[in-house]
């Protein structure tokens, strides 16, 4: 739970850090409930085609300005799959065909943010729409991986998950016969 939070969204009793199974949580005085940290999800799409992959130039902060991989937080009653589809629609026009499973990636939304994320990334190739940014996204663009190391990337996780869908791919990709 963010460290921020004074009062208790069920009693409205203030709320103390408390020493529980083994973590600093903060727990009601009141009503006893307790607050667990838990990272928000999110999910985002590799967006391929061939060997080039989609990214979005942040609008916003943080790190605006920031290439990123196209993606958003998932609503409480979403499944990851939807959420991927549903957030490339808006920030990108485009619709997807959702592929296999990247990884899983926990990071902080931020440099400074108390705000954990769990990111789950798949691979992806548009099937319809026209690529145009949102109004969250200042530009999109298609990257080959010479490209990634001269890149401003936004969030720490975003290189590994580049790096992750191109070993992915390598291993997959087919070989020539003999």
């Amino acid at each position: 739970m963010d460290p921020r939070f004074r009062f208790c969204p069920y009693c409205a009793r203030s709320l103390v850090w408390r020493s529980l199974e083994g973590r600093s949580r903060l727990a009601c005085e009141s009503c006893q409930e307790v607050f667990y940290g838990n990272a928000k999800p999110c999910a985002g799409a590799v967006i391929t085609d061939g060997a080039k992959v989609l990214l979005s130039r942040r609008q916003c902060a943080p790190y605006a300005g920031y290439w990123d991989i196209p993606g958003g937080y998932l609503e409480e009653d979403e499944h990851p799959v939807a959420a991927v589809r549903r957030e490339v629609l808006e920030e990108t026009g485009l619709t997807i065909e959702v592929g296999p499973l990247i990884g899983l990636y926990l990071d902080r939304y931020g440099p400074d943010s108390p705000v954990y994320t769990l990111n789950i990334f798949y691979e992806a190739r548009a099937t319809g729409g026209s690529p145009r940014p949102a109004c969250d996204v200042a530009a999109l663009e298609w990257f080959d991986r010479s490209t990634w190391p001269v890149l401003q990337l936004a969030f720490g996780h975003t290189a590994t998950v580049l790096q992750d869908w191109w070993a992915m791919r390598e291993i997959h990709r087919p070989r020539p016969g003999p």
